[in-house]
C-alpha cells in the first residue's frame, strides 16, 4: 500500500477503544505525520500519548517525533536555538533507536535526523546529525 493508505489505517486504529498498544500506535502515527510535514496532525497524535510503561525505544521515537513537530511549528528564526537545546535529548533518542533490530525504525531515525537538520539550518545542525548517524 501507499503511505496515505497506511496513515489512514493508522488513524482508524487510533479511533478504536484504548488498549495496551494505543500509545504506540499514536507515536507511529505522529511520527509519520511529522515526517510528512503535517505538524498539526502529528502534534494532535502525540499529545494523546500517556503511557508510563512505554519502553526506551518507543520513548525515543516519541522524543524524535515531538522534536520534529516542535521544530516544524517554530518560527524559522527560533529553530536553530530549539535544535541546540534539544541536542542532548536527541543524542540519547537517536542512540536508542540506532540499536534496535528493526531496520525500518533505523531508517525512520535517519529520516527524522535529516529532516531536523534541514529545519534547524546551519552547519552545526548538519554536523550534529552526521555525527549521530
Amino acid at each position: 500500500g501507499t503511505f496515505a493508505e497506511a496513515a489512514a489505517l493508522g488513524r482508524f486504529a487510533c479511533e478504536l477503544p484504548p488498549d495496551p498498544t494505543a500509545s504506540i500506535r499514536r507515536i507511529y502515527l505522529g511520527l509519520a505525520a511529522a515526517l510528512a510535514g503535517n505538524y498539526v496532525s502529528a502534534a494532535n497524535s502525540l499529545k494523546l500519548v500517556n503511557d508510563p510503561s512505554l519502553g526506551d525505544e518507543h520513548c525515543a521515537l516519541q522524543a524524535l517525533a515531538q522534536t520534529l513537530v516542535d521544530m516544524g511549528q517554530a518560527a524559522p528564526v527560533d529553530r536553530r536555538t530549539l535544535f541546540r537545546e534539544r541536542q542532548p535529548r536527541l543524542r540519547t533518542a537517536l542512540s536508542v533507536v540506532a540499536h534496535t533490530r528493526n531496520r525500518t525504525l533505523r531508517r525512520v531515525r535517519c529520516y527524522c535526523a535529516w529532516r531536523m537538520a534541514r529545519l534547524g539550518g546551519g552547519i552545526r545542525s548538519w554536523l550534529f546529525v552526521a555525527e549521530q548517524l
